[in-house]
């Protein structure tokens, strides 16, 4: 089928309305942390808002804290490195040139307003 878009083209799901099978709810709790709802549609042949909708029922929650987090830019080790060094002394400047991350994203690091808790079961878990 056409899209009605010029140039668009448009996905069918072909798994509209069936039953998830046990491999499908498999891949989608292990793709949850690291892909996209729409490519995990994609891959399985249901819409984006069956996805979302099995996610929610199933439990699985794709806002993982620290690293894992699919979004995350820093690696955990990156974000206690920038802490370290502005607990011995370093202003945000610095630790943004050395650290080649953006200042307002070091600010925001060692305030603690982004990336509060570490991954959970990572190697800076305390």
């Amino acid at each position: 089928m056409k899209s009605h878009f010029k140039g668009a083209a448009m996905t069918i799901p072909n798994r509209h309305g069936q039953p998830w099978s046990p491999d499908e709810v498999a891949y989608l709790r292990e793709a949850v942390n690291t892909t996209r709802y729409q490519d995990i549609a994609d891959h399985l042949g249901r819409t984006l808002t069956a996805v979302r909708v099995k996610a929610f029922s199933e439990d699985v929650n794709p806002s993982t804290i620290g690293e894992r987090n699919r979004n995350s830019k820093h690696s955990d080790h990156d974000v206690e490195l920038c802490r370290a060094l502005y607990a011995e002394g370093l202003t945000p400047s610095v630790i943004a040139e050395k650290m080649e991350i953006p200042k307002g994203t070091v600010c925001a690091i060692v305030h603690h307003r982004i990336r509060q808790f570490p991954t959970p079961g990572g190697s800076f878990q305390q």
